[in-house]
Parts: C-alpha cells; sequence; structure tokens
C-alpha cells in the first residue's frame, strides 16, 4: 500500500507543475501596438524579462490603445513552444500606470 501512496503522490505533483508557471502575470503600459503585436513596459523594473513586444490576439488588441494601464499574462517565450503563443487575460485598469 505505501508503493501506492508514493505514486499517487508523484502523480498529484506532476499534474500541479503544469498550472501557470509558464505565464507571468504583471501589469504596465502599452508602448505600442501593430497587427498582432503589442509592445509593453511593466509598471515593476524588476521586470525586465516582461518589457519588449508579443504576439497579441485580434480581439484583445482592438481593445486597447497606447499608453493603456493593463493587465496581462506574458507566456514564458524562453520556451520556444511558446513562440507565437498570444498574451492572455488583458484587462484595461481604471488607473495609470507608475512609470519604472
Amino acid at each position: 500500500m505505501r508503493g501506492c501512496l508514493g505514486v499517487v503522490l508523484l502523480v498529484a505533483l506532476a499534474g500541479t507543475s503544469a498550472c501557470d508557471d509558464d505565464l507571468s502575470r504583471t501589469t504596465g503600459t502599452v508602448t505600442d501596438l501593430r497587427p498582432g503585436t503589442i509592445c509593453f513596459t511593466p509598471e515593476d523594473p524588476e521586470q525586465t524579462d516582461l518589457l519588449g513586444c508579443f504576439p497579441i490576439s485580434d480581439a484583445d488588441s482592438a481593445r486597447l490603445h497606447v499608453d493603456d494601464c493593463i493587465e496581462l499574462r506574458i507566456p514564458n517565450y524562453l520556451d520556444a513552444a511558446n513562440a507565437k503563443t498570444p498574451v492572455k487575460s488583458v484587462r484595461v485598469l481604471s488607473r495609470t500606470c507608475r512609470k519604472p
């Protein structure tokens, strides 16, 4: 019975590693919008890896403007499998973002 418990625990741990660990949730300012691309500066100056331009869906892009303060989730683009994955959970905030 002890062996079965270890297998169940291992499966449970493996399942939890697939949650949103590959997404970085952040807030910041839209600096540029082009078809299929958003350029973004995070509020947190420590998040230098999230500064740049990323794929975005047409539906999300249509709701945004340059200088909007937004919250979004950015996939881990260091993983080649995410190279064309658009940002997710884009939400315009009703406040001005802090400038880094």
